[in-house]
């Protein structure tokens, strides 16, 4: 039976400007315990191989692979004080009015901390000729998984003028023919790359008459094409083992539109 437990603190704050616009923040720090993240493999994440010994789900018992320990939120709203009535330029009138009122900008900006990697290891004897799950390595005794850096810098695993992978993978080691090895379902010191990205919008309305408004929108998603690197290859053993060959967002969008208030 498939077994959960989160625990978490949560946190908002909001601020509400006079002359238009909010801030909202959301902050979450929460832990999530499991042995089992969905009944479909293809359905789990980067970050949990699945079981190990499927006669044992409370040796499965782990961080689950969608732990997000920490993840900070914040949307806002914002009309800038230029215009009409505004702290800038409050008399202009007729055609400047058009072109200099009514604008503002929104977004939502995420950080959030990387999910929880799950070792397996390529060459598993009871998985093979047992049918059981998937067959992880040991953990070599005093040995620092984590390798410190800037991603860009661990992003293969070759000579020492190349980039470096993104965990220790010496640390892990095969383990006996026909035995499971001690790593946990998943790693509680490894995670997958996290979350930074901000999607911004530019806007502006202008009144058509007194209640029809024209407002047009350049909306940025990843407003500064950065690049959220995929997982690396969790499987040790394997000829790409620590790697990281894939991003896992879009590059920098662009898009334009307009819609009419009335």
């Amino acid at each position: 039976m498939g077994v959960g437990n989160y625990d978490a603190l949560q946190a908002k704050v909001e601020k509400r400007f006079s002359g238009g616009g909010v801030v909202l923040g959301s902050y979450t720090f929460s832990k999530m315990l499991t042995n089992a993240e969905s009944l479909t493999s293809w359905l789990e994440t980067v970050g949990a191989p699945g079981f190990q010994n499927t006669n044992n789900l409370g040796g499965e018992y782990s961080l689950s692979g969608y732990d997000s320990r920490q993840r900070l939120t914040v949307s806002y709203v914002y009309n800038l004080p230029l215009g009409r009535g505004q702290h800038f330029f409050s008399g202009v009138s007729g055609v400047t009015d058009k072109f200099v009122s009514g604008w503002g900008l929104n977004g939502i900006t995420t950080l959030q901390k990387g999910f929880p990697m799950g070792i397996s290891h390529s060459v598993g004897y009871v998985s093979t000729f047992s049918g059981t799950g998937t067959t992880r390595p040991n953990v070599v005794p005093g040995c620092n998984k984590v390798i410190g850096g800037p991603v860009q810098k661990r992003l293969g695993d070759g000579p020492s003028t190349d980039p470096h992978p993104y965990f220790n993978t010496a640390c892990f080691a095969p383990p006996d023919r026909f035995q499971f090895g001690n790593e946990s379902r998943t790693d509680n010191t490894l995670r997958l790359p996290g979350v930074a990205n901000w999607d911004l919008a530019l806007f502006k309305d202008t009144h058509l008459s007194e209640r029809v408004v024209l407002q047009m929108r350049v909306e940025s998603f990843n407003l500064f094409n950065r690049v959220q690197f995929g997982g690396p290859n969790t499987s040790v053993g394997s000829a790409t083992q620590g790697q990281i060959t894939t991003q896992a967002n879009d590059p920098r969008l662009l898009q334009l539109a307009g819609r009419i208030n009335f």
